[in-house]
């Protein structure tokens, strides 16, 4: 009697550095919509997961006026939990998004369900030196590399050939600069300016974040260094074999920028 043992499945789980696909928002430079690419940033206690835009997705001032502002009443925050919200997830995404609550280091907590990080936040993640996830430095980027829709947009440009992009650019954080009428950024070099830009300026990158549980989602990378995760309905993830192949447009991080801001 012949006995035939099967090959044992490999076993995928979400961690650190991995990319998610979810949402769509427009990329080209006619505003033609496309997948919107997030990256993991950390896997919480209580098993839910902090995702970041891969690139600057659009270019917008962090308030509309030049006044001394807080995280909780700026217009880029009304606009991250309203329109863009709206815009760019369906019902189901909706429904994944986890509401945060998020400390401020001026002016009240809030809880939101799409925010942009915090100075904190962004040496834990994004530039944490020698210390971080060895993984996650090396998939994600320090500087905002611009959609072409963020480029027509007028995102603040910079034209880095060795980005894997065209355009690199600065990026919002959500914490206060040093004065109530600036906002924190993070710069085309890498490095985080807690002085601040004027919240006016209308040429920042947006690099959103939020909180979701990846329920449902599967992993279709033949990368076995780095899963790209989508969702698929329940019935079918059995009917998964293997890791199907595609391409990330927007993968690895680029080398650090260290002329200018």
């Amino acid at each position: 009697m012949c006995i035939w043992l099967m090959p044992e499945l490999p076993v995928y789980t979400q961690e650190a550095g991995d990319a998610v696909l979810m949402g769509v928002y427009p990329y080209s430079r006619n505003g033609r919509k496309k997948t919107v690419e997030w990256i993991i940033l950390d896997k919480e206690a209580d098993g839910t997961f902090l995702l970041l835009n891969s690139y600057g997705i659009e270019a917008k001032e962090y308030n509309t006026e030049a006044v001394p502002v807080t995280w909780k009443n700026c217009t880029i925050r009304k606009w991250l939990n309203g329109g863009f919200y709206e815009n760019i997830f369906n019902e189901r995404e909706k429904r994944e998004i986890i509401i945060s609550s998020i400390h401020n280091s001026t002016g009240e907590d809030t809880k939101d369900k799409i925010f942009l990080l915090s100075i904190p936040e962004a040496e834990k993640y994004i530039s944490p030196g020698d210390k971080g996830n060895v993984k996650l430095r090396k998939y994600v980027s320090t500087v905002a590399r611009l959609t072409p829709y963020a480029f027509r947009r007028g995102g603040d440009r910079y034209r880095y050939r060795h980005s894997g992009a065209r355009f690199v650019s600065w990026w919002w954080l959500r914490s206060p600069g040093n004065s109530a009428e600036k906002a924190a950024f993070m710069g085309r070099d890498g490095e985080i300016y807690s002085d601040g830009f004027f919240v006016q300026l209308d040429y920042g990158a947006v690099r959103a974040a939020f909180r979701t549980g990846l329920e449902n989602y599967v992993n279709i990378s033949k990368n076995r260094h780095r899963g790209l995760w989508v969702y698929m309905e329940k019935d079918n993830i059995n009917k998964i074999i293997e890791p199907s192949a595609v391409t990330l447009e927007i993968s690895s991080a680029p080398a650090k920028q260290t002329s200018e801001k």
